[in-house]
C-alpha cells in the first residue's frame, strides 16, 4: 500500500511540475463563500482522518487509546487522540509507525487530490483538489512534522534519536552548556553516560525550540498589530506575554540559579568578565545617541529646455554630449526634413501659377470672378508658405539659455534618421536651488523638515543644506540614471528593456535647499543627522521593516 501511495505522489509531482503556472492560478477561485465553508468541512474530516489513523495503528498493536477530542490552541479547535500508551511498547519501529500514521495518512489524501486536479474538468472541484493537496503538505512541513511543537514530528525524533522526554532532556542540557560556558564552574552534567554528540544535538535542540517559542509568539504579535487594527491590544498582551515567559522569566531564573551555584562553587572570574561585556552591550544598546547617514542625491536645475525634433528626418549637425556648455541662441541641432522642401517647392510653383493668373486675367466685367478666384487661391498658398516656413525654422533647435546638456542620447550620430518627436538632449540651468536625494525607509522616521545637513558634490567642497519636504510615497522609478547601480550608482535598480530604472527596496525622495546656488546636474552625498534613537530601536525597525515588506502582503 505504501508503495501505492508513493507511486501516486511521484506521478501527481512530475505532472504538478510541467503544469505549475495552472495549479497555482486554481487558487483564487476558491474565494468564494461556498468554496470556503466547503474547505472547512473537508480540513475537519482530514483531520478526523489524521487522529483515526493514531488510534487505529495504536489498537493494532495492542495499545489502549483512551480519549480522543478536541482542544484549543490559540484560539484555534485542534483535534487530538490520546496514545499516550504507546511508550510502554519496547519496539521504537512500532512507536514510530504510530506517530507517522496521521502523517501518512494526510499525505496519501493530499496526493489522490494532486492527481485528481489533473483529471478534473469541474473549477469548483480542481479548487478543492488544489487546497485540500496544499494544505495537507503546508500543515504537515509546519505543524506536524515540527519537531519544536509537541506533534508528531516530536515524537518521531525523539523515537529516531532514543531520547524519551525529549524537550525536557534538550532544555537541561541547553541550560549546562549555558553555565559552563557562562561561568566554567564544575556543574554536574544532567545526565551520566552519554555520549558528546548526543548532548550536543540535545543542546542544540533545547535551545532552537526555547527560540523558536520566541519567534513563533513574537510573530504572531506582529502579524495582528500589522494587520488587524482591533487587534492592537491582543498582540500587545500575546507579545508581553511571550517575552516575558520566554526571554525575562529565564533570565530572572538562571540569574537566581547563578547566585545559588556562586555560593557552593565561590566567585567565577570567567562570569564576572563576561557580566561586565553583556551590560557594557546592553548599555551601548539602549542608550540614546544621533546616528549618521549617507544618501545618493544630484543637484536639479531651475530650469530645463528639452531638445527634441518635430517632425522626422536627418540629423545635419553633430550630436550633443553631457556636460557641453551652451550660449543663449547658440545653435543646438539642425534636422534636414525633405518632406518639408518638397512641399515648399510645391508651393512655390502654386504661388506663381496663381500671381500668373491674377496678372493675365483681364479685367472684363465677364473675367472679373477668375480674377477673385485666381486672388483668393494666391492667399492661401501664401498662407501656406508662411506655415511651412514657420516649420522649416522648427527644425534649426537653438539653445533658450545659458547652460550645459544635462542628460544626452548617447547613440545619435550625424546623418542619422530621427523619428518625429525624439528628445535628443536636456539643457539645464548652470544654477541649482534644489537638491534631491533618496531616503531609505529605515532613516525616514528620523529625519524631520527643516534638518540641516551636509551635501558633498564629488570633487567640490561640502555645501550646507536645509531639509525641505520628504515624499509620503515611495519612489518605484528612477529618473536620474548616474545615481542607479547599473551606472555606478548607489541605488539598487533593475533596467527595463524600454530602459526604465525600477528602483530595489524601500525609498523615499527628499528635497533639500542649499544655502546658497551650485552648479546643477551634479552628483553627490548627503550626511543626515538622525534623530536621538537608541540602537535597539534602530535595529528593531529596520528587522520588521524587512519582514513586512519581504513577507509579500
Amino acid at each position: 500500500m505504501l508503495i501505492l501511495y508513493a507511486a501516486v505522489w511521484c506521478v501527481s509531482l512530475l505532472l504538478t511540475i510541467n503544469r505549475w503556472d495552472s495549479f497555482l492560478a486554481t487558487f483564487p477561485q476558491f474565494f468564494t463563500s461556498k468554496g470556503i465553508a466547503t474547505y472547512a468541512v473537508i480540513m475537519a474530516c482530514i483531520k478526523a482522518v489524521h487522529e483515526f489513523s493514531h488510534a487505529y495503528i495504536a489498537t493494532s498493536f495492542g495499545v489502549r487509546v483512551p480519549v480522543m477530542g478536541i482542544a484549543f490552541y490559540m484560539f484555534c479547535p485542534i483535534p487530538y487522540c490520546n496514545v499516550t500508551d504507546a511508550w510502554r511498547l519496547s519496539s521504537r519501529k512500532k512507536r514510530l509507525a504510530i506517530s507517522l500514521a496521521g502523517v501518512g495518512a494526510e499525505l496519501a489524501i493530499g496526493g489522490i487530490a494532486m492527481l485528481c486536479w489533473h483529471f478534473s474538468e469541474d473549477v469548483f472541484m480542481r479548487s478543492i483538489c488544489f487546497v485540500i493537496s496544499t494544505a495537507v503538505i503546508l500543515s504537515t512541513l509546519l505543524i506536524n512534522l515540527n519537531p519544536a511543537m509537541r506533534y508528531d514530528g516530536y515524537y518521531v525524533l525523539s523515537d529516531l534519536w532514543h531520547v524519551d522526554n525529549l524537550q525536557p532532556r534538550g532544555f537541561a542540557w541547553a541550560k549546562w552548556w549555558f553555565r559552563r560556558l557562562w561561568s566554567g564552574w564544575p556543574i554536574p552534567v544532567p545526565q551520566e553516560g552519554l555520549p558528546k554528540r548526543h548532548t550536543i544535538f540535545l543542546a542544540l535542540y533545547g535551545l532552537g525550540v526555547w527560540i523558536y517559542r520566541l519567534g513563533f509568539y513574537t510573530g504572531i504579535a506582529l502579524l495582528l498589530y500589522t494587520y488587524f487594527r482591533p487587534a492592537k491590544l491582543a498582540a500587545a498582551v500575546i507579545f508581553c506575554i511571550s517575552t516575558t515567559m520566554f526571554l525575562v522569566m529565564p533570565l530572572v531564573r538562571e540569574i537566581v540559579q547563578m547566585k545559588q551555584f556562586a555560593e557552593t562553587y565561590g566567585r567565577s572570574a570567567r562570569l564576572l568578565v563576561l557580566s561586565v561585556f553583556l551590560i557594557s552591550g546592553l548599555i551601548w544598546l539602549f542608550c540614546f545617541s544621533p546616528a549618521r547617514i549617507s544618501i545618493a542625491a544630484y543637484t536639479e536645475p531651475d530650469s530645463f529646455q528639452v531638445v527634441s525634433v518635430p517632425y522626422p528626418g536627418v540629423l545635419m549637425t553633430s550630436p550633443l554630449r553631457r556636460g557641453q556648455e551652451v550660449k543663449t541662441d547658440q545653435i543646438l541641432a539642425t534636422v534636414d526634413v525633405s518632406i518639408l522642401d518638397r512641399d515648399l517647392a510645391i508651393n512655390q510653383q502654386d504661388i506663381l501659377r496663381c500671381q500668373w493668373q491674377v496678372d493675365h486675367t483681364e479685367t472684363s466685367n465677364k473675367k472679373s470672378a477668375e480674377r477673385e478666384r485666381a486672388r483668393l487661391e494666391l492667399s492661401r498658398a501664401e498662407a501656406v508658405r508662411e506655415s511651412l516656413l514657420g516649420r522649416k525654422a522648427q527644425t534649426v533647435i537653438r539653445a533658450s539659455m545659458d547652460g550645459c546638456i544635462l542628460e544626452a542620447d548617447p547613440y545619435l550620430s550625424k546623418g542619422i534618421s530621427i523619428p518625429g518627436h525624439a528628445t535628443l538632449a536636456v539643457v539645464a540651468a548652470q544654477s541649482s536651488q534644489l537638491i534631491t536625494g533618496f531616503l531609505p525607509e529605515s532613516a525616514v522616521s528620523g529625519v524631520n523638515e527643516s534638518d540641516g545637513c551636509l551635501f558633498y558634490p564629488k570633487g567640490q567642497e561640502p555645501v550646507a543644506c536645509t531639509v525641505k519636504r520628504i515624499s509620503p510615497v515611495r519612489e518605484q522609478t528612477l529618473d536620474y540614471a548616474p545615481l542607479a547601480s547599473v551606472y555606478g550608482g548607489s541605488i539598487p535598480v533593475t533596467q527595463e528593456k524600454s530602459k526604465r530604472l525600477l528602483i530595489h527596496g524601500t525609498f523615499y525622495r527628499i528635497e533639500l535647499v542649499p544655502k546658497h546656488p551650485i552648479a546643477a546636474g551634479i552628483t553627490g552625498t548627503v550626511w543626515l543627522t538622525l534623530s536621538t534613537r537608541s540602537r535597539l530601536n534602530l535595529f528593531w525597525d529596520r528587522i520588521t521593516s524587512t519582514l513586512y515588506h519581504e513577507s509579500g502582503f
